[in-house]
């Protein structure tokens, strides 16, 4: 049984545009003067990227990524937008629905039992370099709650990325999630199987505030997130997918970049379904 993977490691295709070229102070800066408390912020530059695949099995490109973006062994990657899709006009039940991003490498998936269906898959990432980053991983039946390593009082929690895979036949979906909790938890919401999170916490100082939002999906129009302007990037922090009657199965699901806006969207090949969407994100100050 194979189930389709997207694989780069230095490869695929990126772009990558630099945010601040400014050096800022470390936390290793944190000053006191005149007896008065005086901290240093901490605002690493950050860096953009992004990166795309596709096919029904392992793929590995022979190109290197354009300006290296997946460089840098203390980098931190921070997902703005993702999508993940089989070809217009398909859909299947789901044994493996994964995007994950480390230094050099990048490893998306979606598939079945069978694995022999083509699918695409993008990524857009903020880049910010020595900021705290961690993994939790767990066993679901349908709904689990998984724990965190310890958050600092100034530290905000961000994703990274995430792996979901059916440990036994692959399963109709109606609901997907990552919710971040209150204290050191996240919630995971994904039928019968392993679960993984990827995650980091940004500093407040970064911060500029925390959104959620929440809509529907459907054939015609649609609700959007409008991207910020200026000098600003919105990461994802969690995100809840829902179809509105019924297990379906699945021919889209993310966060699409279009134009000026980001359209949450889990649909099957029908578009007959409405799904309702719950989305958190970050907007870090760049």
């Amino acid at each position: 049984m194979k189930v389709f993977g997207i694989f780069l490691g230095l490869a695929g295709l990126a772009t990558m545009s630099a945010a601040s070229a400014q050096q800022q102070p470390s936390m290793s800066n944190m000053l006191k003067r005149n007896a008065v408390k005086q901290v240093v912020k901490f605002n690493p530059p950050v860096s953009r990227c992004r990166v795309e695949g596709r096919g029904n099995a392992t793929i590995q490109a022979s190109s290197m990524v354009p300006n290296r973006c997946l460089d840098g062994a203390n980098n931190a990657f921070l997902l703005e937008s993702f999508r993940l899709h089989f070809n217009e006009g398909s859909d299947h039940k789901i044994k493996t629905l994964k995007m994950l991003a480390s230094p050099r490498m990048w490893n998306a998936g979606l598939g079945d039992n069978d694995g022999n269906d083509f699918a695409r898959a993008y990524a857009s990432y903020a880049v910010v370099p020595g900021i705290r980053q961690f993994s939790t991983s767990g066993r679901c039946l349908e709904i689990c709650t998984l724990s965190l390593e310890k958050k600092r009082d100034d530290e905000v929690f961000v994703l990274q990325g995430f792996s979901f895979a059916a440990t036994a036949n692959d399963r109709s979906i109606r609901r997907i999630a990552i919710n971040p909790l209150a204290g050191d938890a996240v919630e995971v919401i994904f039928p019968l199987g392993r679960v993984e999170v990827h995650y980091a916490y940004v500093p407040k100082s970064m911060v500029e505030r925390e959104i959620t939002t929440t809509g529907r999906y459907r054939q015609g129009p649609h609700d959007m997130i409008a991207k910020p302007s200026g000098r600003r990037v919105d990461v994802i922090s969690g995100f809840s997918f829902h179809y509105g009657s019924g297990e379906k199965f699945l021919g889209e699901i993310g966060l699409r970049s279009q134009g000026n806006n980001l359209v949450p969207i889990m649909r099957d090949k029908n578009l007959d379904q409405t799904s309702s969407w719950r989305v958190q994100q970050v907007r870090l100050k760049i």
